[in-house]
C-alpha cells in the first residue's frame, strides 16, 4: 500500500508520478517483497539528476491524507486483481510471509499507514543503488544533495513475529479460488540464523546457502532437474507418465525466514497421485548421492541465471540494494557464483536428508472452487505422506546412501578474455552495429557484437507457421515447436534438456503471427556446442508418438486454463474482432479441438512443408566474433532441397463488421482490448508507426486520460501499442478495471481518443510522448532475446534490422502535426473493434 500511496502521489502540479517519469524517458518499477520493497526508475543517462530528485521527493512528500491512502487501496487492489490471475505467485509470497492482499489493505486506518511509512521508510533503512552511464563522484554527490536532508523522527520496529512452522509437525492448509488448476506449494522450513536485516551475513552461513541453491537447482530448474525430468515428462513415475503441468523449486529468503519451495501445477484430477509421485521421488533423492554430471548440469544452470540477473540495470540495481540489505555487503552477490562452483554430490545428499523432512514441511493447497472437496488435517495429511514414502519420517542412514544414475558431464568450453579490467570494473567495448552476415543459398543472418557479458543470445525463426494455419490446422505450429524439443533422430529428450542445460543454455519456442522458431540463450564458452544441438533439434526431430501424445495433453490442458496474462487473451479476442476468419483471428496456442486431433505424422508433415522447405532467418547478439558462428555452423548445418520461393499467405481487402468478441472468466477483474486495424493505406509516410508508437505512451503515461479517471473515481490503467505484422497490423489499448467499472472507462478511454483526433498535441505532450517512446525503447532493447525478436520483426516487415538501433533518430523526425494526422487515420478512419475478458467475483475471494 506504501508503494502505491508513493507512486500515485501527485507533485506539485498535479502530474502522477508516471507522467513524470515518462517525460524524462523512463519507467518506474517496483518490487513489495517479505524482507525488501524497492522502487526503481529508469532513466536516460542525462535525466539522472531529475530522477535522483523525483525519487527523493516521493520519499520525503507522499500523500498520507485519507483521500490519498483511499486512492492507494484502490490502486492496490485493481493490481493485486490483475496479479492474482498468477496464482503460483501469490500462492509463494503467503507462505513466504509476503505482502498482504488488497482487501486486507481496506482494513488500514491513516494512522496505521502514517506509522508504518515512519517506521519503515525512514533514511537509516534505505540503501540506494545506481547502476548506468554515470560518473561515480558526480552521481554519489547528487544523492548526498538531494538524500542527505531527508529525516523524521524513526518510530521503534516492532518485535518479527516468531515463525510459522511449528518444530516437530508438518502445516497443511489447503484454499479454493476462482482457478482451473490445482497448485501445491510446499515448503521447507530451514534453520534461521536470527540475524538482522543488514547484519552482514557470515562465511558459515553463506557457504550453507551455497549448497542450498545448488540442491533447489538440481531439484527444479530447468527442463533437465530432477522434478521436470520426474513428474512433468513421467521418467519417475510408475506408469512413465506425466503427472504436473509445471515443476519448479527454489531456495527463497521470506518474511518467516529461509525457506526450499517446491512447487507443483497439476491437473485437478491428479493432485493425489501427483503429490504420491512427488514424496516418493523426494525420499529417493534423499537417498541419492548425484553424479558429477547431475551436479554440473544444476551449477552451470545457476551461473548462467546470475548473470541472466545482470542483463538490465534495473536488475543489477536491485541485486546490489537487496544484498546489501539482506546480506550486510553488496559484494557478498559476486562471490556466489565461486560458493556454488565448491559445492559437492556429498553436500547435496546430506543438506537433502537433514532439511526435506516431514516435520519440517508445510504444504498448501490451492484448488478450483468447483473441486471435490479436501477434508485433510495436518496429522491426516502426515500419516499419507508416510503412507507414500515409508522413510519421510526418520533419519537417513549411511548405509542407505546410493549411487544415483550416473549423468554425462559435458566439457565447458574455454573462457573468452575479457576485453580489460582494472581494480574489478571490467571495460567492455560499445557494442557493434548489426551487421549483415547473409549466407548465398543459406539462412539470412545477422550479427550484434556485445561484449558486455558473457552470453549470446541466437534466434532461428522461419517465416508463415500461424499465418498458413487455417482453422482446421490451428495449433499445428504449437505442437510442432513443443514436440520438436523432445527426441531427434540421434538423441532422447532427457539427454537433450541434460547436454543443453549443461552448457548453460535456455532454449524457448517462438510462435508469433508471423514467424516461428527457438531462441537459444547460453554461456558464450558454450555457444558452439550447444547451437549444433539446436540445429540438430530444428534439422532431425524425432516425432515419437508418446512424447507428442504427452505433449498434446498438456497443451489441451493448457488451452482449457484460466487467462494468465489478462492482456494478452484480451488482446486475442480483439485479433478475432477485427480480423474475422483471417489467421490472425485464431487462437495463438491454437484451437482445443484441433490440437486433441493431432498425430504425429501430421506434425511430421508439417515440418516437411514448412520449415524443411525454406532457409531461416538467424540473429545472433552477444559475446561473439562477428561471422564466425555463421559460417562454422550454420554454413554448413542447413541443408535444404527444393525451396518453396514464394508463400501463400492471406491479404484480405474485405471484412465484415467488427463485432466485439467476449468471454466471462470466474476472476475480479475485467480486462477490455480496444483496438484499430490499420492497412498499407492508413501509414503512407516513414514515420507514420513512430507517430502511432507516440500516440500509444500519451495514452498510457499521459495526464489527461489519467486525470479523468481519477475525477470520476475509475480505478483503472491502460496499456497500448502498435503491432506491425505481415498481413494486417493493429493499434491496441488494453485498460484493466474492476467489473463494475468496466463501461466507464471504456468511455473515458474512448474520449481520449477522440481528444487526439480533434486536437494537435501541445508541445508537452509531444516531449512526453517522444521521450517516453525513445527512452522506454531503449529499456526493452536491453535483453539479448528481446532484440532479436526486433530485429526479425523489422527484417520482415521489409525495413532494415539497423532501423532498431537508429530509432531515437528516426523518432526525432516526426512532428507534432504527424500525431493529429496519425490519430485521424487510426482512430477515425480504421475498423476497431474490442476483445474482452468480463470478470465476475468468485466465491473464496
Amino acid at each position: 500500500l506504501i508503494q502505491e500511496l508513493l507512486i500515485n502521489s501527485r507533485s506539485g502540479g498535479g502530474e502522477p508520478l508516471e507522467t513524470e517519469v515518462a517525460r524524462l524517458g523512463g519507467r518506474i518499477i517496483k518490487q513489495a517483497g517479505a524482507k525488501v520493497s524497492s522502487i526503481q526508475m529508469v532513466v536516460p543517462a542525462e535525466s539522472y539528476a531529475e530522477a535522483v530528485k523525483l525519487l527523493a521527493r516521493l520519499l520525503e512528500q507522499p500523500d498520507l491524507s485519507p483521500a490519498g491512502i483511499d486512492r492507494g487501496r484502490r490502486f492496490l487492489e485493481l493490481r493485486e486483481k490483475v496479479e492474482q490471475v498468477q496464482v503460483e505467485t501469490a500462492e509463494r509470497e503467503r507462505l513466504l510471509g509476503g505482502v498482504g492482499s488488497g482487501v486486507l489493505a481496506t482494513r488500514f486506518t491513516t494512522q496505521m499507514v502514517i506509522e508504518f511509512y515512519r517506521r519503515y521508510y525512514h533514511p537509516s533503512n534505505l540503501v540506494v543503488s545506481v547502476v548506468g552511464d554515470i560518473f561515480s563522484l558526480p552521481a554519489l554527490g547528487q544523492v548526498q544533495l538531494r538524500f542527505g536532508q531527508l529525516g523524521w523522527e524513526r518510530l521503534p520496529v516492532a518485535p518479527e513475529a516468531p515463525a510459522t512452522v511449528a518444530s516437530g509437525a508438518l502445516q497443511y492448509s489447503h484454499s479454493r479460488v476462482g482457478t482451473d488448476r490445482s497448485v501445491v506449494t510446499i515448503g521447507y522450513r530451514l534453520p534461521d540464523s536470527g540475524r538482522a536485516v543488514g547484519q552482514k551475513v557470515t562465511e558459515a552461513e553463506h557457504r550453507e546457502r551455497a549448497v542450498l541453491e545448488v540442491l533447489a537447482a538440481v531439484l527444479g530448474l530447468g527442463r533437465g532437474s530432477r522434478l521436470h525430468q520426474g513428474l512433468r515428462d513421467g521418467l519417475a513415475t510408475r506408469d512413465r507418465t506425466g503427472v504436473a503441468m509445471t515443476t519448479e523449486a527454489r531456495f527463497e529468503v521470506g518474511g518467516a525466514g529461509s525457506w526450499l519451495v517446491v512447487q507443483l501445477v497439476v491437473d485437478p484430477g491428479r493432485i493425489d497421485r501427483a503429490e504420491a509421485e512427488y514424496f516418493r521421488e523426494i525420499e529417493r533423492f534423499r537417498r541419492e548421492r548425484i553424479s558429477e554430471g547431475e551436479l554440473r548440469r544444476a551449477i552451470v544452470m545457476l551461473e548462467k541465471r546470475h548473470l541472466d540477473g545482470l542483463e538490465t540495470i534495473e536488475g543489477e540495481s536491485h541485486r546490489l540494494a537487496s544484498s546489501q540489505l539482506l546480506d550486510g555487503d553488496f559484494r557478498l552477490s559476486e562471490a556466489t557464483p565461486s560458493r556454488q562452483q565448491k559445492v559437492s554430490a556429498a553436500d547435496i545428499q546430506q543438506a537433502a536428508a537433514r532439511y526435506l523432512v516431514l516435520n519440517q514441511m508445510v504444504v498448501r493447497e490451492l484448488e478450483p472452487v468447483a473441486g471435490p472437496a479436501r477434508t485433510f488435517t495436518p496429522e491426516k495429511f502426515a500419516e499419507l505422506v508416510v503412507t507414500f514414502a515409508g522413510g519421510a519420517a526418520r533419519p537417513v542412514q549411511e548405509a542407505e546412501v546410493k549411487p544415483a544414475t550416473a549423468l554425462k558431464t559435458f566439457q565447458q568450453g574455454e573462457e573468452r578474455a575479457l576485453p580489460g579490467s582494472e581494480q574489478n570494473v571490467v571495460v567492455a567495448p560499445i557494442p557493434l552495429p548489426v551487421r549483415d552476415f547473409s549466407v548465398l543459398r543459406g539462412p539470412r543472418a545477422y550479427v550484434r557484437e556485445d561484449k558486455s557479458r558473457p552470453i549470446i543470445t541466437v534466434t532461428i525463426v522461419f517465416q508463415g507457421g500461424r499465418l498458413l494455419e487455417t482453422s482446421a490446422s490451428s495449433g499445428t505450429t504449437e505442437l510442432m515447436l513443443r514436440s520438436m524439443l523432445k527426441s531427434t533422430t540421434t538423441r532422447r529428450a532427457d539427454l537433450i534438456a541434460h547436454e543443453l542445460e549443461s552448457y548453460g543454455a535456455d532454449v524457448r519456442v517462438v510462435n508469433e503471427p508471423d514467424f516461428y522458431g527457438f531462441t537459444i540463450d547460453v554461456l558464450s564458452r558454450n555457444a558452439e556446442p550447444a547451437v549444433k544441438l539446436l540445429l540438430d533439434i530444428i534439422e532431425n526431430p524425432f516425432f515419437d508418438r508418446d512424447e507428442v501424445a504427452q505433449e498434446r495433453a498438456l497443451l489441451g490442458t493448457e488451452l482449457e486454463r484460466l487467462a494468465e496474462e489478462p492482456a494478452v487473451e484480451a488482446r486475442e479476442h480483439l485479433l478475432g474482432s477485427i480480423f474475422p476468419n483471417h489467421p490472425y483471428a485464431l487462437p495463438r496456442r491454437g484451437r482445443a479441438e484441433v490440437v486433441a486431433s493431432l498425430t504425429a505424422e501430421q506434425l511430421e508433415s508439417w515440418h516437411t512443408k514448412t520449415i524443411r522447405r525454406q532457409y531461416p532467418f538467424v540473429f545472433l547478439v552477444g559475446d561473439t566474433d562477428g561471422s564466425s558462428l555463421i559460417s562454422r555452423i550454420f554454413s554448413d548445418g542447413l541443408k535444404r532441397g527444393e525451396l518453396d520461393k514464394t508463400q501463400k499467405i492471406s491479404l484480405p481487402t474485405q471484412f465484415p463488421p467488427a463485432q466485439d468478441r467476449v468471454s466471462r472468466l470466474n476472476w475480479p477483474l475485467t480486462t477490455q482490448s480496444v483496438g484499430f486495424r490499420i492497412t498499407s493505406q492508413s501509414f503512407n509516410t516513414p514515420v507514420d508507426h513512430l507517430a502511432a508508437g507516440m500516440l500509444a505512451e500519451l495514452i498510457m503515461s499521459g495526464p489527461q486520460l489519467a486525470a479523468a479517471l481519477t475525477a470520476e473515481s475509475q480505478t483503472s490503467f491502460v496499456r497500448a501499442g502498435l503491432r506491425q505484422q505481415l498481413a494486417g497490423s493493429f493499434f491496441h489499448a488494453e485498460a484493466f478495471s474492476l467489473p463494475g467499472q468496466e463501461t466507464a472507462v471504456l468511455d473515458q478511454l474512448s474520449r481520449e481518443f477522440q481528444r487526439l483526433v480533434n486536437n494537435v498535441a501541445s508541445e508537452e505532450e509531444f516531449e512526453l510522448a517522444r521521450n517516453a517512446m525513445i527512452g522506454r525503447y531503449a529499456i526493452d532493447l536491453q535483453t539479448h532475446r528481446t532484440r532479436t525478436l526486433e530485429y526479425v520483426r523489422a527484417a520482415l516487415i521489409g525495413r532494415k534490422p539497423s532501423d532498431v538501433e537508429g530509432q531515437p533518430d528516426s523518432v526525432i523526425g516526426v512532428r507534432r502535426s504527424d500525431l493529429k494526422r496519425v490519430a485521424e487515420s487510426i482512430f477515425k478512419n480504421s475498423a476497431g473493434g474490442r476483445g474482452i475478458l468480463r470478470g465476475d467475483k468468485p466465491a473464496g475471494l
